[in-house]
């Protein structure tokens, strides 16, 4: 009995906030916080004596550029939680916490199935969403808000007296199906954010095994509490024998205390979705998606409209009325954010080199057209045509996904108004990719569609398949 007593006394201790390892740490935010949080807006040089050369300069700024949607102000806190729970599960003041950093000592364990359990296991998540959907973005942003490693002075009492935490860690997945290639990617992660040479005593490790738990041993040493892999293809992440390796090791490290998101393409979890348990462990913090806006109508691309197309490195945004202009920006992009960042940034630079200090229609159709737009176009023709064999040409592509959301588009918002680019070289492009997809339609969709849809309704299941036509909290 008195060794229950006092082990719940333990756990009060160490809900009561005093935490070390807390220290330096941003306390919890709630989503409307991380909503303003997650929002940037990088300001650019104004006035008259601002030089053509000094604009060009920040037109680079926009990359930075970040507008959160819905579901983000709901990851971030999420994530958030999941990293100070694995901190306060920690909490070096406890007797038993100060044993499991060592669980995992390579001196007495020689596979990852030795490795005891913590006393809470951590939480996962995952990222997915083909390239140019946002991932990395958010993710940065996100990690912006908090220090990467702390250095921290202890006693004995704290079981060290010296302490560099490792709070958060991007590792990527190597490109090759190598699961030792994914461990000296993470110890050559760990050399750069603390100064170390892991990778090199890693190299000395023979045994795969035992290579992995030198990596949980370092995680555990350095009390890190989240990790990320980014960039997981479906060639290194869901194959016969190397996906269950893979899911084995970021459960361990789950069981071990430490916080592991996945980031990268759908296609590479389908090996993952048929485990249901593995599944529900590495989602417990949430399955977030990325993909581009699926039609022009939601609240979540005219938000992106405002704001991306609104970043100017003029004065101010003197930019000429475009008619139905978020519609052309979505025939333009593809609904992709990154792409619209693109098409901006581009089209600053054609307004520059013009001698003009604003965005007209001709400036828009002129920067589509070039060469900076030319190596996504293929991509951007097969999202708006909906056109599943064009988009099947790319291996990253998740074409089935998209099928079946496309199948839930209303009639009125399937077919964009392609005549908005006539005039322009695109027109006759997009007209034979939409046209080899068009089997039967009532012609195209009228840009002034939002009339209608409130008439009918049809508007609100567009918004729903694309998942982020929900409004959200937009920072001031």
């Amino acid at each position: 009995m008195a060794a229950v007593a006092k082990s719940r006394a333990e756990d009060l201790f160490s809900a009561s906030g005093d935490n070390p390892l807390l220290l330096g740490l941003p306390r919890m935010r709630t989503e409307r916080e991380w909503g303003r949080l997650l929002m940037h807006r990088p300001k650019t040089p104004v006035g008259t004596e601002v030089e053509d050369w000094q604009r060009l300069e920040a037109v680079t700024q926009i990359e930075s550029f970040f507008v959160p949607k819905l579901e983000e102000t709901e990851a971030a806190p999420r994530m958030q939680m999941a990293m100070l729970s694995s901190i306060r599960n920690r909490d070096p003041r406890i007797e038993a916490n100060k044993i499991m950093v060592y669980a995992a000592d390579p001196a007495t364990h020689e596979t990852m199935d030795d490795i005891p359990f913590a006393k809470v296991a951590a939480q996962g998540a995952i990222i997915r969403g083909p390239t140019g959907g946002g991932k990395s973005s958010f993710l940065s942003r996100f990690l912006s808000h908090f220090p990467q490693v702390i250095h921290r002075d202890g006693d004995e009492s704290l079981g060290y007296l010296e302490l560099k935490q490792l709070v958060w860690l991007v590792a990527e997945m190597p490109p090759d199906p190598s699961r030792g290639g994914l461990l000296e990617s993470i110890a050559h992660a760990m050399d750069q954010a603390l100064g170390k040479n892991y990778l090199a005593q890693l190299g000395k490790v023979t045994k795969l095994e035992s290579k992995f738990v030198w990596i949980i041993h370092w995680l555990l040493l350095h009390r890190c509490s989240f990790l990320f892999v980014e960039e997981a293809q479906e060639g290194n992440l869901d194959t016969p024998v190397l996906g269950e390796a893979f899911q084995r090791f970021f459960l361990r490290l789950l069981n071990s205390g430490v916080p592991v998101a996945l980031v990268g393409n759908p296609l590479a979890f389908s090996g993952l979705e048929a485990n249901s348990q593995n599944m529900s462990r590495l989602t417990s913090a949430g399955l977030w998606e990325y993909y581009p806006e699926l039609t022009w109508a939601t609240e979540r691309w005219k938000d992106l409209v405002t704001y991306v197309w609104g970043f100017t490195v003029f004065d101010s945004n003197k930019d000429k009325p475009i008619k139905h202009l978020h519609v052309l920006l979505w025939i333009l992009t593809g609904g992709s954010p990154s792409y619209l960042a693109r098409l901006r940034k581009e089209a600053l630079m054609k307004a520059i080199a013009m001698g003009k200090d604003y965005v007209d229609k001709e400036v828009l159709l002129l920067a589509a057209s070039g060469a900076v737009m030319r190596g996504v176009r293929p991509l951007i023709l097969a999202l708006v045509a909906r056109n599943d064999a064009a988009l099947g040409k790319f291996k990253d592509q998740p074409v089935e996904y998209f099928r079946e959301r496309w199948a839930l588009i209303p009639q009125k918002l399937r077919w964009p108004p392609l005549e908005l680019l006539k005039g322009s070289p695109l027109y006759s492009l997009f007209k034979s990719t939409s046209t080899k997809a068009q089997s039967t339609s009532d012609g195209p969709a009228d840009a002034s569609e939002s009339k209608t849809n409130k008439k009918t309704g049809k508007g609100k299941s567009a918004q729903k398949s694309g998942s982020q036509g929900k409004s959200r909290p937009l920072a001031p």
